[in-house]
């Protein structure tokens, strides 16, 4: 009901990358060193890029709505420190 009227509104923030000076002199570096005499990029043909992103199985807390009838769902871990993660990891590189 308060959604819904607009005195309460959904909002979602994103976490921002923060980098230092020395970051941007590192990724500067790296720039200038792919550069060619010419004045050219390299090609990168034999640059394999890799990164890897960790997920959490389940949330520690969870935020739902529910219906008077529904009961309330449960939950368990052995401890909430300790949650089950995945790794997705992917290589993107230049197809042969």
């Amino acid at each position: 009901k308060a959604i819904k009227s607009g005195t309460i509104r959904m909002n979602s923030v994103t976490v921002k990358p923060k980098l230092t000076d020395a970051n941007k002199d590192f990724r500067f570096q790296f720039c200038c060193n792919e550069i060619r005499p010419n004045g050219l990029f390299n090609d990168m043909d034999d640059i394999i890029h890799l990164d890897e992103k960790w997920f959490y199985v389940d949330k520690v807390t969870c935020r739902f709505y529910m219906s008077e009838n529904e009961s309330k769902p449960y939950k368990s871990a052995r401890h909430k420190s300790h949650l089950e993660k995945v790794m997705f990891l992917c290589a993107v590189a230049r197809p042969r």
